[in-house]
């Protein structure tokens, strides 16, 4: 018999027990086939768990833990409400040691009871991570010892090497765990500045005085770096805890202060690393593309400058002091205001932007105008006032290059700073609505002193108590868009009404010839005779086959943060499959599931999918439910076909069996080495880079991919061909792994891509007879 229990039953529970509860709770679970602890049991264990370690009160903690752990079969495990009782980042460092103290006792136990030993090992690797946490504390206090000796303009320095890093707007090397500065990408170096600034501020506090004019006296802003580096990797490294709590990662100590974070396998690592690497270079699709003589934003900038440059910016400042600043009359804003910044039509780089949001969020672009992540403020309106900042950017950066500025006015000239009434004023006054403005700089901007958490490319600008440091480059290289949906916490059809995907899916399936019914509820009798509720998205039945599809539409993520809310909707979706999937294997949900659909599913087998909006994780599995990508999955469907690269084309790969879609065709794409990934999990190579921190050295697996070795793995060239794929794909793997700033090293590799080039083109020759398209797709 199942047992339901909440978090009022909980208490009046365990009111009896001993002071040692481990008995009466595995003595209480083995009363009942199951026990469901509904959403505020959960959420209870884990506050209750939460206060004794905060209290230091090491027995009570233990015993709710387990207590949650016992009762749930360790499913508890991977839930949120209940690690995040037990991750080190809540805590202060004080209480850290208790924290260890309550992990090392709750693996003890959990390791000696069967039915808990998975759950031993997840917190093995908490238990590992608390320590490695805990080595670190010691290098950030270093870190924010640093910047308090040089406060004057170590603060302002680290802003400015962000800002500077998204000013110079050259492409930065992709190389994930930099081992360097000069290998952080843009957003690494700003994700690293944003993690020292909140830590100094939760410290010391922030303030307008820290962030004033260079001098010729101060330390250059390039001092700095080494602390940028560091506090990147203490960033990531919180970051990483999200991994290890909820994605089940592995973090294991091999000897005494060195630690490995790595996936649970590596199939999960390579997904991540192929999704983010494809929706980086994905195209949009769903939105039309701008006109072809839509204006170019920049060129507007460019022109404004060669024409007006020397009359609107001038160097103002003490000298040694000295910055380029704008000095536009009140009616020159205001007519700036109506012809640029506040007209309704898009400029050609904005409607680019804007198309590929609709591709990500499957909307239209008139839907997403309108929708206000705040009141009274749009999106539409959201992406008219970042030209404001985009104008004053590539205007500033043009002016400073026009002028050939020695570089302390160019540091200098970087940041501006206005009060917040007078900022307001300015956008006001170029004709935006004082609410839409308003609603705007809540969004984007970040207060000092609030002790919260600080992302500059999410709030980038600064509120120092009555003025707002501003980096305009951050914020116009910014997606303002999908900023303002994440930091509002809103998004559209977030009440699961008229969501797109499931309509658009089951639309699809049908097309193809399958029978299929969309958003399908269902209330089945339980062993006890407790109704089991469920619905799921879409259910489809193709010959003696059924697929039932859960369908979410995360945004995509740009953080291991932020994976989490991906990492939410996986669990979800998950447990909805889940039930299901155990109740097909009772003949009577099936005859009464096709009474509810009118199908006969009295002998079909049922296969899973778990389909998400985003490209990450496609190709993988949760649970044992294959995650594919949306967009990839309709594809599959309509055509068979993908599209392989090989130099400057695209070589047409069909991957249905025959001329029809089947139910064979879509087993094997929802398999783990189907015929569109095995290939790809094959081209790649894991390369180990090391952390060193004062009293820890942290290593993290790193997958890369070679397209080489995925073009070898494809079946497509000969044996002679793909050995030499294979070979020169290990070639430029290893000079790419070793790559530094020496000439041989570089040498070295540009001979390597010389290769590939002339390989390549054989590889051409050799599919001659192939269809072949170029990159735009036409044959």
């Amino acid at each position: 018999m199942d047992k339901l229990l909440n978090d009022k039953e909980l208490r009046k529970l365990v009111k009896g027990w001993p002071s040692d509860w481990e008995q009466a709770a595995i003595q209480f679970r083995r009363s009942y086939t199951r026990i469901l602890l509904e959403e505020d049991a959960v959420r209870g264990i884990g506050s209750q768990l939460q206060k004794a370690v905060a209290a230091g009160n090491l027995g009570v903690a233990v015993n709710w833990g387990l207590l949650g752990l016992l009762l749930s079969d360790g499913a508890l495990i991977r839930m949120a409400r209940y690690t995040e009782a037990l991750r080190a980042s809540v805590y202060p460092e004080g209480q850290l040691p208790i924290l260890t103290a309550v992990l090392t006792q709750l693996r003890q136990r959990a390791s000696l009871l069967p039915e808990l030993e998975k759950s031993a090992e997840a917190l093995s690797d908490f238990q590992n991570y608390v320590e490695l946490y805990r080595a670190t504390r010691k290098d950030e206090a270093a870190l924010l010892s640093r910047l308090q000796e040089n406060s004057d303009v170590s603060l302002h320095a680290l802003l400015s090497l962000a800002e500077i890093a998204f000013f110079d707007w050259r492409p930065r090397p992709s190389v994930p765990h930099a081992r360097s500065f000069d290998l952080l990408e843009r957003e690494a170096i700003a994700s690293g500045v944003s993690y020292a600034l909140e830590a100094y501020d939760k410290m010391h506090g922030l303030s307008l005085s820290q962030f004033g004019r260079f001098k010729e006296s101060d330390p250059h802003p390039s001092t700095f770096q080494e602390d940028v580096l560091l506090a990147y990797r203490l960033r990531e490294l919180i970051d990483l805890e999200a991994y290890v709590y909820r994605m089940g990662y592995r973090c294991t100590a091999s000897s005494q202060g060195h630690y490995q974070i790595s996936p649970p396998d590596s199939r999960i690592g390579m997904a991540l690393s192929f999704g983010y690497a494809r929706q980086a270079g994905a195209p949009f699709l769903h939105a039309p593309t701008p006109p072809s003589n839509a204006v170019s934003l920049i060129q507007l900038c460019g022109d404004f400058v060669e024409r007006l440059g020397s009359k609107v910016m001038a160097l103002k400042g003490d000298p040694g002091e000295e910055a380029l600043r704008f000095q536009l009359p009140e009616p020159a804003w205001k007519l700036l205001g109506k012809e640029i910044f506040s007209t309704e039509e898009y400029f050609a780089e904005e409607g680019a932007a804007l198309g590929l949001t609709c591709q990500e969020l499957m909307t239209d672009a008139s839907t997403l105008e309108s929708f206000q992540p705040n009141p009274g403020l749009t999106l539409g309106e959201t992406i008219r006032l970042q030209r404001v900042f985009v104008f004053l950017a590539i205007a500033r950066r043009q002016a400073l290059a026009k002028e050939q500025v020695d570089e302390r006015v160019l540091w200098n000239s970087l940041l501006g700073v206005m009060t917040e009434e007078g900022l307001t004023s300015m956008l006001v006054s170029l004709g935006f609505r004082e609410q839409s403005v308003t609603g705007f700089l809540k969004l984007f901007s970040w207060k000092a002193g609030r002790k919260s958490f600080l992302d500059l490319q999410y709030q980038p600008l600064l509120q120092l108590g009555d003025a707002v440091a501003l980096p305009f480059f951050i914020l116009a290289s910014s997606n303002v868009v999908r900023n303002a949906l994440q930091v509002s916490k809103t998004r559209l059809h977030s009440d699961g009404r008229n969501d797109p995907l499931p309509k658009t899916l089951a639309d699809v399936l049908e097309k193809s010839g399958a029978q299929v019914k969309a958003e399908v509820q269902y209330e089945y009798p339980g062993l006890n005779g407790d109704p089991i509720n469920g619905d799921l998205d879409v259910f489809a039945k193709i010959g003696n086959r059924v697929f039932a599809f859960e369908c979410k539409r995360p945004l995509h993520p740009c953080s291991a943060f932020e994976l989490r809310t991906t990492w939410d909707y996986l669990e979800e979706a998950a447990l909805q499959l889940d039930r299901v999937k155990n109740l097909w294997e009772d003949p009577g949900f099936r005859k009464y599931l096709g009474g509810r659909l009118g199908w006969d599913l009295s002998s079909c087998d049922l296969s899973t999918c778990i389909v998400l909006s985003h490209r990450l994780m496609s190709g993988a599995s949760f649970r044992g439910h294959p995650i594919r990508q949306i967009r990839e999955l309709f594809n599959m469907i309509n055509t068979g076909e993908s599209r392989l690269l090989i130099g400057n084309f695209k070589h047409a790969v069909r991957n249905w069996k025959g001329d029809r879609f089947t139910a064979d065709d879509l087993e094997d794409y929802l398999s783990e080495d189907s015929k569109l990934y095995g290939p790809v999990w094959k081209s790649y190579f894991v390369d180990d880079v090391v952390w060193s921190f004062s009293d820890a050295r942290l290593t993290i697996p790193r997958y890369a991919m070679s397209p080489l070795k995925q073009l070898a793995a494809s079946g497509l060239v000969n044996e002679e061909l793909t050995a030499r794929l294979l070979d020169l794909g290990d070639q430029i793997s290893a000079a790419e792994l070793t790559l530094d700033s020496s000439e041989p090293s570089i040498e070295k590799l540009r001979v390597a891509y010389a290769q590939r080039d002339e390989l390549l083109k054989e590889v051409q020759q050799a599919l001659s007879s192939s269809k072949l398209v170029d990159e735009n797709g036409v044959e």
